[in-house]
């Protein structure tokens, strides 16, 4: 962690601005606990943190599975990652601070509500999830796990 928190604290400073790592991998890999873990040393630190867990934009049900074949709809339809990669790590880049708003899951109605995000000035944004790296997704992160 110590090795990890270093490199985004450097960057961090070097960019004059947030970085934005992101944390990839399967379906209980302890990106969640990895994600926690990170935002606790950075804290240590001094850093203010945003940590985003990628099962907050889960689909509905009914967009989830409406693919035929559950293995490409799990990979394809399982979660909409647009307003991170359209809007929230832009943000970043630019060196925007504030607040944002996204739509999330909202699990009980199994449909979609508004969440609001608060951009930390020049600390850290620790986005984890399944898929975040695939296409061109990645070049959207400063750093990856």
């Amino acid at each position: 962690m110590d090795t990890v928190a270093a490199r985004i604290d450097k960057l961090r400073r070097q960019l004059g601005r947030s970085v934005a790592l992101g944390i990839s991998g399967i379906d209980c890999a302890s990106k969640t606990t990895l994600a926690a873990t990170l935002q606790r040393e950075l804290e240590e630190r001094g850093l203010s943190v945003l940590t985003i867990c990628g099962d907050a934009f889960t689909r509905p049900s009914r967009e989830r599975y409406a693919e035929p074949d559950p293995g490409l709809g799990y990979y394809r339809d399982s979660f909409d990652y647009s307003w991170l990669f359209e809007r929230l790590l832009p943000a970043v880049r630019a060196g925007r601070e504030g607040e944002l708003t996204a739509r999330v899951a909202d699990w009980e109605r199994d449909s979609w509500q508004p969440r609001r995000f608060r951009l930390p000035p020049r600390g850290a944004v620790i986005v984890e999830g399944c898929f975040l790296f695939t296409a061109t997704r990645a070049a959207a992160l400063d750093l990856r796990v």
